[in-house]
């Protein structure tokens, strides 16, 4: 159906000045919020957006020239021209998605849901989140990267998904924040709708939340960045340390190799070759050892024939003394031979280079090093050094038999140093001190190119006589990528908080203009009615203030404890912060299980269980959650369990825990002193019936504040509390006795209160129940708390969301449990075909085969007590569970993962 739009009331100075705004907006947003390669919250999404839905078609010329204006000012790239129309090329079609997507959006508005600010239910709202958006700002997103990913070899295609989430999580954001926000700027200014409360509220709202985004953003850009360089530094320790240690043990090997041949006047070839090699096993890093005998020139003959008789071939000492008196130092055994073979007979002290490193040999017992040479028996250049260690004829160290020597090259030594994360951090060269060549790198330049980089620092590596400089500087990439993956998890954080902050935004202002509307058809002839209906008005915009509240407060913990963090090194602050926000993670998680209860409660969604149980168990839980909280307090707490033993009852046990729960929380909240006391007895029993019922009564006394008779009225009712200062003293969303009452109306029972006000307040819950006397089925066995139990088993994981098997993989993994994680059901079920395993854990929705077809076809082969099959699941409604139950799944274990829970249910099938 078409939706009206007020087409009267638009000019072309409003359609210029919405083009102007994207322009103008997204240079802004490029100037304070731009982390990576992309804008956090894009704005301009959703400005686009609202000039379709205006303008429809007539909008996206200005959509896709603004675009287009504002991706060539910040194009820095060269020059565009005849001969170079590449870049314009790509700008174009990025602004043709981006053009696209702002149609797609807007004639869904137009055509079909009309303004979100003006919807008639509230699955219009929530239609507008899910497609307009999320869904459709899919579109500009994958136009974008695969533009970037041709035309642009920056943007590699093993990050293609990573850059397309990163884009659409900045135009779901934008979008979100900002048509709200201009719809609503415009019904006020433009089209004088008279709905200037509501409106302002929502802007106000969205201020707050675009406020609100953009700082946390942008501390959180910061704590990447600062994460990443912390994450270099340490690595770079690292290298200097891993160095260090390979040069020493290098020359400890040689010096052993020095200490065998001294202690071997008449040492073999064999011998020799054999030493050399155990040693070569132990040090990577030597490319080949040799014994130098030192002779002189006389004796040259002589060294020559017993080498030939060595040998069984002619060999030749080559190269001449560069002084007449100089010595002859030869190689007359080298390992590995082969590959070798030209250095055999070579005189050391015919090159100027190694006679000045054997020169500082002379001191006694000091190991010298050459500067970088050119091996004599590589044909190519291979950057490489020799380490000489002087072989005495005697232990007094007075006269010099000859050298042992190592051949290194520079890369293996290297390589001992610089391993493939510290590869991928940071660009590196490497010269001789003070030299202005380099001889290792993998920036492939010849002269020293990384002192001007940011971050650069420069590591002197000592060899015995020679001192190398080392030059590293942290990759752009590194940090890029770093910041990359971190912003990522965080912007999907914020996407969530988002769609779930403006769907509740939206279905309060469409709630509150439905109410509105009914106002003003009856004001004239329902006084009474305008007024219950201000009441009602009043209320949910406190429980939308009260919400923001209560949502803001442990979602400001968690981003509080999170910076307070990366500002400690002491493990045990980073302990008691990362437990912080896990207490206010559970506590945002209640918050959004009272709203979705209540939701399913409104829409007649919620279902009720039928199965045994026992109420013991239920009162003695709740006593022991919350006896500790009593002491705390000082309050005095005591459970009065009057029900017989052996009694069993029929009914949901989850719900009627929830209630008696929340009935001890309203009374530990509200007490200050005195006594609590949770009583529970039969005041009836009808034993004619088949089966037999028996009325319930539960009741929660507490000695606090008490509640007036006027304030008694609203006490059930959902989005209200007593008075809006029990809000501001004691919290919470005012939802609890609301959801109880509602449960208690679905199982036909009642809940009433008896309060005087200062002296306290007793709530009874009266239900009636089937029971079940001498129940057949055993109690539930208790489960074994060792999880050592659990050591060594073998579980398959069927999940395909990345992040979702990052976690439950350290889960299993701090429990002892190997596991294998698979991306489908239709990979679950080969490798439960191929392999054994003793449990899997299986997500129902996934793609290619779901966690329901997969269960099927593994239970053709396996039955539930040879292999208990797990579902894994974020779908908890009953519904889905029998289904689990009937494709043949064990259990049914709902996201987000509670660990204890998970693992008491694997201790109870593999314990």
């Amino acid at each position: 159906m078409k939706r009206q739009v007020p087409t009267h009331l638009l000019s072309w100075r409003l359609y210029l000045l919405l083009a102007l705004a994207y322009f103008l907006v997204a240079h802004g947003l490029t100037a304070v919020l731009k982390q990576t390669d992309v804008v956090s919250i894009w704005l301009p999404a959703g400005i686009a957006l609202v000039g379709c839905y205006l303008w429809w078609w007539r909008f996206f010329p200005a959509a896709f020239g603004a675009c287009l204006l504002y991706n060539l000012s910040i194009y820095h790239g060269p020059s565009i021209s005849v001969d170079n129309i590449t870049p314009l090329l790509e700008n174009i079609i990025i602004a043709l998605g981006v053009g696209a997507q702002g149609m797609a959006g807007g004639g869904i508005l137009r055509f079909w849901l009309g303004s979100p600010l003006n919807l008639r239910s509230d699955k219009p709202a929530i239609l507008f989140v899910l497609i307009v958006g999320i869904a459709s700002n899919l579109i500009s997103a994958n136009v974008g990267i695969v533009t970037l990913s041709y035309f642009n070899p920056a943007f590699s295609d093993a990050f293609y998904w990573s850059n397309v989430l990163m884009w659409w999580m900045g135009d779901t954001l934008g979008v979100l924040l900002a048509t709200p926000f201009i719809l609503g700027l415009l019904d006020i200014t433009v089209f004088r709708s008279g709905k200037q409360k509501s409106r302002l509220l929502i802007l106000a709202i969205n201020s707050l939340l675009f406020l609100a985004l953009s700082v946390s953003s942008i501390l959180f850009a910061n704590y990447n960045y600062e994460n990443a360089l912390a994450l270099a530094h340490r690595e770079r320790q690292l290298i200097e340390t891993r160095l260090h240690r390979a040069i020493s043990e290098s020359n400890h090997q040689l010096q052993v190799l020095a200490n065998h041949v001294q202690s071997k006047p008449d040492l073999s070839r064999e011998d020799f070759n054999r030493f050399s090699k155990h040693l070569m096993q132990q040090q990577p890093t030597l490319k080949a050892l040799s014994w130098n005998p030192r002779i002189s020139t006389t004796r040259k003959h002589e060294q020559q024939a017993q080498l030939s008789q060595i040998y069984q071939r002619p060999v030749m000492i080559k190269g001449e003394p560069i002084a007449p008196n100089d010595p002859i130092v030869f190689v007359k055994f080298i390992t590995p031979e082969r590959g070798n073979e030209a250095a055999i007979g070579f005189n050391v002290y015919s090159n100027s280079v190694r006679k000045s490193a054997l020169a500082q040999s002379d001191v006694p017992f000091q190991l010298s090093a050459t500067p970088i040479i050119k091996l004599v028996q590589s044909d190519s250049f291979q950057p490489a050094y020799l380490l000489f260690a002087p072989v005495y004829e005697d232990s007094l160290g007075e006269r010099i038999r000859g050298y042992a020597t190592g051949v290194f090259l520079v890369s293996q030594t290297l390589d001992a140093g610089l391993s493939k994360n510290a590869l991928d951090i940071f660009d590196f060269e490497v010269s001789e001190n003070g030299g202005h060549e380099i001889f290792a790198s993998n920036t492939h330049s010849a002269h020293p190119s990384l002192h001007d980089r940011e971050h650069f620092i420069s590591l002197p590596i000592s060899l015995p006589g020679q001192t190398w400089r080392l030059d590293l500087a942290p990759k752009a990439q590194y940090l890029l990528h770093h910041q990359y993956s971190f912003s990522m998890f965080f912007s999907i954080f914020q996407v969530v908080i988002v769609a779930f902050s403006m769907t509740l935004i939206l279905l309060m202002n469409n709630r509150q203009a439905v109410l509105s509307r009914k106002v003003e058809i009856r004001t004239r002839a329902l006084a009474l009615a305008k007024h219950e209906a201000d009441k009602a008005n009043k209320a949910k915009s406190q429980f939308l203030a009260n919400m923001s509240h209560e949502i803001r407060t442990p979602l400001n913990a968690i981003i509080g404890f999170s910076q307070l963090a990366k500002r400690s090194n002491d493990l045990a602050e980073h302990q008691s912060y990362i437990h912080k926000i896990s207490s206010s993670s559970d506590t945002l998680l209640a918050i959004i299980n009272d709203i979705l209860d209540i939701s399913k409660i409104e829409s007649e969604k919620l279902v009720l269980e039928e199965m045994e149980f026992d109420l013991h168990d239920i009162l003695n839980r709740a006593s022991t959650m919350f006896e500790p909280g009593a002491s705390i307090k000082n309050v005095d707490w005591a459970l009065e369990d009057n029900l017989p033993a052996g009694l069993f009852f029929k009914g949901d046990p989850l719900r009627i825990e929830q209630i008696v729960i929340n009935l001890c929380s309203n009374a530990i909240k509200f007490t200050q002193q005195g006594r609590i006391v949770l009583h529970a007895a039969i005041v009836e029993q009808n034993t004619n019936k088949s089966p037999p019922t028996a009325c319930i009564q539960i009741t929660v006394k507490d000695t606090g504040i008490g509640i007036t008779p006027a304030q008694q009225g609203n006490l059930f009712r959902a989005f209200s509390q007593a008075d809006t200062s029990t809000t501001r003293r004691f919290g919470g969303t005012g939802l609890g006795l609301a959801i109880s009452n509602e449960l208690t109306q679905l199982m036909q029972g009642s809940l009433t209160i008896e309060s005087e006000e200062g002296v306290g307040s007793e709530f009874t819950l009266t239900i009636t129940l089937p029971t079940l006397v001498n129940l057949s089925t055993p109690r539930e066995k208790a489960i074994n708390k060792d999880v050592t139990a659990l050591q060594g088993k073998r579980i398959l994981v069927a999940e395909d969301n990345d992040i979702n098997q990052v976690v439950i993989t350290e889960i299993l993994n701090s429990l002892g449990l190997k596991a294998l994680v698979v991306d489908n059901g239709a990979l679950a079920v080969q490798a439960a075909s191929h392999h054994h395993f003793d449990l899997i854990l299986m997500d129902c929705q996934m793609p290619v085969l779901d966690g329901y077809a997969a269960t099927e076809q593994i239970r053709q082969q396996h039955d539930k007590s040879s292999l208990p099959i797990i579902a894994l699941t974020a779908d908890v409604m009953q519904e889905s569970k029998q289904k689990a139950q009937q494709v043949g799944f064990n259990e049914h274990v709902s996201k987000p993962v509670n660990i204890e829970k998970l693992t008491a249910v694997l201790l109870s099938y593999l314990g």
